[in-house]
């Protein structure tokens, strides 16, 4: 269906910023602080809602 999308006359795609713009997206940082959490998570830590918080919080 994609590919069909893509032959319309008119059609301009989006860049990944633009998209990530309109679609609410998730800045680099926080991308960063939800890898760190998940990674800790894996690793059974315990402070990592906490370590989220304060990163998430300081993007």
């Amino acid at each position: 269906m994609i590919k069909k999308i893509n032959f319309l006359k008119g059609i301009k795609t989006l860049s990944k910023k633009e998209s990530q713009n309109i679609n609410g997206g998730i800045s680099e940082c926080r991308r960063n602080c939800m890898q760190d959490f998940a990674d800790c998570r894996e690793d059974g830590h315990r402070h990592c809602l906490n370590s989220l918080r304060v990163c998430t919080s300081s993007c």
